[in-house]
């Protein structure tokens, strides 16, 4: 994996194990060995791309954030967090505004492949209305996760909610650390800047632990609405 992403132009990787509850939380010292191993195989190998310690913690109620590794380059400040694919927590609002009142920022993975917000793209803009950061699969903009995970991930870059784009590699061969094609996708559709703010500035700013660079979000009904008018116009093209 490391290999092919140096190949493929990236220069920095984080290392995100999954940690699904306490009992993954007290593993720290085990992943830490392990992330110190990978760290010295990257350069006996050579490759110059630089590695980073994380974590991606499934949402769970009494989640802390107590431990160096749970936020991103152990900055202090930011970390990702998934929620289950077919809902949004009933507990996640009032603790993540917990979490943002101890000076956390979370950052939610792959909200374009959760089903509450496929049926209801305006959560998201609520989510990000509350202090939460976006991050979008890179495979998503591709069709990877099937055409309607697409098209959400697409209505939320028109409404201008994500603030990273990841490659979420899990494997050499499936779901590969891969960002030059979507990078390409993006700056062709949304420009230059919006593509390098997602793929190189945000990235830094996050593992610095500085603030993101945002714009101002567009209404998710205005898009949707947009949205909506150009696929009735391509599909009468069509007739």
């Amino acid at each position: 994996m490391l290999f092919l992403a140096e190949e493929d132009g990236i220069t920095d990787l984080v290392a995100t194990p999954h940690i699904l509850g306490p009992g993954d939380v007290g593993r720290e010292a085990e992943i830490s060995q392990l992330f110190a191993e990978l760290c010295r195989i990257k350069e006996q190998e050579g490759l110059k791309l630089r590695l980073h310690l994380g974590a991606e913690i499934y949402a769970y109620p009494e989640m802390r954030l107590d431990r160096h590794f749970l936020t991103l380059a152990g900055n202090g400040r930011y970390f990702l967090v998934e929620f289950p694919m077919e809902n949004i927590p009933p507990f996640a609002e009032e603790q993540f505004f917990g979490l943002i009142m101890e000076g956390f920022t979370p950052i939610l993975a792959h909200p374009e492949r959760n089903l509450a917000i496929l049926r209801d793209p305006g959560l998201a803009e609520k989510l990000v209305e509350r202090g939460v950061l976006l991050q979008l699969n890179s495979g998503s903009l591709r069709g990877v996760f099937g055409p309607e995970t697409r098209r959400l991930a697409e209505r939320l870059l028109d409404a201008r909610l994500v603030h990273v784009v990841a490659s979420d590699a899990h494997g050499a061969s499936a779901r590969r650390p891969r960002l030059r094609e979507t990078y390409a996708l993006v700056e062709r559709r949304w420009g230059t800047e919006t593509a390098a703010r997602l793929f190189v500035e945000n990235p830094r700013r996050l593992l610095a632990g500085e603030e993101v660079e945002q714009v101002e979000p567009l209404p998710m009904e205005q898009v949707q609405a947009a949205s909506l008018a150009s696929r009735l116009k391509r599909f009468w093209r069509g007739h």
